[in-house]
């Protein structure tokens, strides 16, 4: 057996000395303890079309080098263990997980554009298996246990200008925002700032919007006013094209709205010493009570969404949602001083429009994200909601969007998916809304003449929702305080607990005091819903307002 190896070894090794590199090729020569013996030779070829090709050539060989037939017997090796010395520029064309051959096998590889070497290092993991049936079987594969050499590398050369320009220019708009989610911005200014973003490995020939040379303002960020249409939807298309002569496109949509007569006296009228409008004082907006409390980590986000009609054409007033910007303000004063929330942790927005709702919604949840677990938020929200007709998602609704465009309204479950995509200690959300169509007056049932039963929504996360009623209910008034229903009787126990109170308790006593209370005042139903996510079944009901 001795004298067997020992032949093999020495046939072996004059036989590589005549297989050598030779250009891009060399000639490997492995053997297995179980006696399998092959001449695997690597062959390398140029750069063509910002790829390379490698070809392997197997020959199964006796102890004594001869050529042998083996139908059977493969080489093999696993993809994802092919080494390179730039591994970051390459990449294998191919999906198997596992590259195998008999005798001839061909592979390529993509070159990065962006790839400034002179030459790309290659090594193959190769191991022996039986049959290509079973090759993909770590317990059936075979290391060579014989090598020469003992290491190579297989080189492919790129000489300069053989990578070529493959690749469009990137486009992201960076202003209107929102444009790049599909958002359509509404505006009555006839003109809008467009601000891109653009790179390119090779260079930026030009940048046009609506055939508009852009300017550059910083590296990859250019700037352009384009007019716009009053009265109509306009299109607004970015149009970038490299040095070699690739071209990206990407529009998208802004609605350019006519004032209405009211705006245009109000902008040609000399301004006058303002008369305030008198409002309503109830007893939960004054002697709110001040605990001392404040928790850097605790924030909030408000919403009272009031006047709609100002936005839209053909909403009468009746459709707006009294008391909706008060009920805002006097929560806001109710989350800095019982709840703690400091007051640069508010945002507070009064008559959101559609990119001012999905904009203070995504710095919100960049702040859950940040705060990595540890933070306590608090959201608000008084206005519309409404339901889509078809399929029941019900929506919170800004004050430039009607019922029969809910496509620009933000849905329920896209709300409290933004609240509970990042962990948090708790999120609680307030809201004082209907979503089936109905509201505190009239709501928008201008888009139909029936109410629709909205789909209920589930929640995860720490979130917990106290909403103002039930699906089929409208949230109604409270005339005489200058408040919702629901506003008021949250308010008031929150003045009178002075926050030491627990969400359980919370509940019980709004779907109480309020179911009760409406029938009276309002001499209609008003059930407050509590909508508890699963994840915290089991805790919930021990949280409190101020404290743990």
């Amino acid at each position: 057996m001795k004298s067997t190896m020992k032949t093999r070894v020495l046939l072996l090794g004059s036989l590589l000395l005549t297989m050598g590199a030779v250009g891009q090729q060399i000639s490997l020569i492995y053997s297995t303890d179980l006696g399998k013996n092959c001449i695997i030779r690597v062959n390398t070829g140029k750069i063509y079309d910002n790829k390379f090709d490698v070809d392997f050539q197997v020959t199964w060989v006796s102890d004594d080098m001869k050529p042998i037939k083996d139908q059977n017997s493969v080489v093999c090796f696993e993809s994802s263990k092919i080494w390179s010395d730039q591994k970051d520029f390459i990449s294998l064309v191919s999906t198997d997980k596992v590259i195998t051959f008999n005798s001839d096998k061909k592979i390529t590889f993509n070159v990065s554009e962006e790839f400034l070497g002179d030459s790309i290092g290659l090594k193959f993991p190769f191991v022996y298996a039986p049959a290509a049936s079973v090759a993909a079987s770590s317990a059936d594969q075979v290391a060579f246990s014989f090598k020469r050499p003992k290491e190579y590398k297989t080189i492919v050369a790129v000489m300069p200008g053989e990578l070529k320009d493959k690749t469009p220019p990137t486009l992201t708009y960076l202003l209107p925002e929102g444009v790049n989610d599909g958002m359509k911005p509404i505006t009555e200014i006839p003109f809008v700032d467009v601000k891109i973003q653009s790179s390119d490995f090779f260079g930026i020939k030009s940048v046009m919007v609506n055939n508009i040379p852009a300017n550059q303002i910083q590296d990859s960020i250019y700037e352009v006013e384009v007019p716009l249409k009053v009265g109509y939807e306009n299109k607004v298309v970015a149009v970038i094209t490299d040095v070699s002569g690739f071209v990206t496109q990407k529009e998208f949509a802004i609605v350019c709205q006519k004032q209405d007569l009211r705006q245009q006296l109000a902008a040609a009228t000399p301004v006058q010493d303002e008369v305030k409008e008198e409002k309503l004082v109830s007893d939960v907006d004054t002697a709110i009570p001040v605990t001392g409390i404040v928790n850097e980590m605790r924030f909030a986000l408000i919403f009272g969404n009031e006047d709609y009609n100002s936005y839209q054409t053909g909403l009468e007033a009746e459709m707006n949602v009294d008391f909706a910007v008060h009920d805002a303000e006097v929560f806001k004063e109710y989350a800095q001083n019982v709840l703690g929330v400091p007051a640069s942790n508010i945002m507070f927005i009064k008559n959101a429009k559609t990119l001012d709702m999905n904009r203070e919604l995504k710095r919100f949840n960049s702040l859950i994200k940040n705060t990595k677990g540890q933070g306590e938020f608090f959201v608000y929200y008084a206005g519309h909601g409404f339901p889509d007709e078809k399929t029941k998602e019900p929506y919170l609704v800004p004050v430039d969007v009607s019922g029969t465009d809910l496509e620009f309204a933000i849905k329920l479950t896209d709300f409290y998916k933004k609240l509970s995509e990042h962990p948090s200690k708790r999120v609680t959300v307030f809201l004082d809304a209907c979503f089936s169509g109905g509201g505190r007056e009239m709501g928008l049932l201008a888009a139909r003449a029936v109410k629709v039963k909205p789909k209920e929504n589930q929640v995860s996360g720490n979130i917990v929702v106290f909403s103002a009623s039930t699906g089929e209910q409208s949230s109604l008034p409270y005339k005489d305080k200058g408040h919702g229903m629901f506003t008021y009787y949250l308010l008031q126990k929150m003045k009178e607990s002075q926050g030491n109170i627990t969400y359980q308790e919370l509940s019980e006593y709004l779907n109480s005091t309020v179911s009760i209370r409406s029938v009276i005042v309002n001499s209609k139903e008003q059930s407050p819903q509590t909508n508890i996510s699963s994840d915290i079944i089991g805790t919930w009901k021990n949280w409190k307002l101020v404290g743990e």
